[in-house]
Formats: structure tokens, C-alpha cells, sequence
């Protein structure tokens, strides 16, 4: 049986604009920081820097609309299936308002021996 994630993304003006991507449920906790903004046409891809979600929020991110400094807007929620995932690849199925579609994150081999792990996601697949 497939598990249903949460998933909640926040565009934030801060220093250094960006993007927070929490996925949540099933007990886990998945945060990214997409600095270029979340991929929206096949064969995008995107740096993402791992982050530390804390305990997760039911179908909100952990940190709320106060992650990192600035204002943040809520930029898309909804839900996700994860099809595939080891400790450096993970295929998403996304059905939200702005992302739709099959989404690749992984960590390549330059990105795995960094203090925080550095992803690529990747959308690999349409609605």
C-alpha cells in the first residue's frame, strides 16, 4: 500500500529568496531549501539544500509561515505518493495547485559530502 504525504510549499523574501518544500507524514519529516524555485517544466532541474524539519504539522510545514527571515507566502499544498526512495533518490507524485506531476530529487555524488546534503530535484513526468 502506497502512503499519502503532505506536502506544503513557502516563497520567501528574505536575504536570499526561496523557496521551503515540507513533505510530512506517515511519522517523517522532509524539508528542502529550493533557492531558484521549484521546477514547473519537464527536464527542469533545481539545486535543493536538505534541511531539518522537527516534528511534522498536519498538512502544514513544521516551521509555519515564519521559516527563515523576511514574509513568506504560501505558494502550493497538497498531496504526494512516494514511488520510489533510497538514501539518495526519491520519486514523488505530486497533485497540488502549482506542482503536478512526477518529481525526481536526487543527491548526485558532488552533493553527498557537503555539511547539508545537496539534492537536484528534478519534474520527470506530467500530471
Amino acid at each position: 500500500m502506497t502512503e499519502t504525504y503532505s506536502y506544503t510549499v513557502f516563497r520567501h523574501e528574505a536575504d536570499a529568496p526561496h523557496w521551503d518544500l515540507f513533505v510530512t507524514g506517515d511519522g517523517r519529516a522532509m524539508h528542502w531549501v529550493v533557492p531558484s524555485g521549484i521546477p514547473e517544466d519537464e527536464k527542469d532541474k533545481r539545486l535543493a539544500v536538505g534541511g531539518d524539519a522537527q516534528e511534522e504539522a498536519p498538512g502544514e510545514s513544521v516551521y509555519g509561515d515564519e521559516c527563515g527571515r523576511g514574509g513568506g507566502d504560501l505558494w502550493d499544498r497538497g498531496t504526494c505518493t512516494i514511488e520510489m526512495s533510497n538514501k539518495i533518490k526519491m520519486v514523488l507524485n505530486v497533485e497540488g495547485e502549482r506542482m503536478r506531476g512526477k518529481y525526481l530529487f536526487i543527491i548526485p555524488a558532488w552533493g553527498r559530502w557537503t555539511g547539508r546534503k545537496l539534492w537536484v530535484i528534478e519534474k520527470i513526468g506530467p500530471e
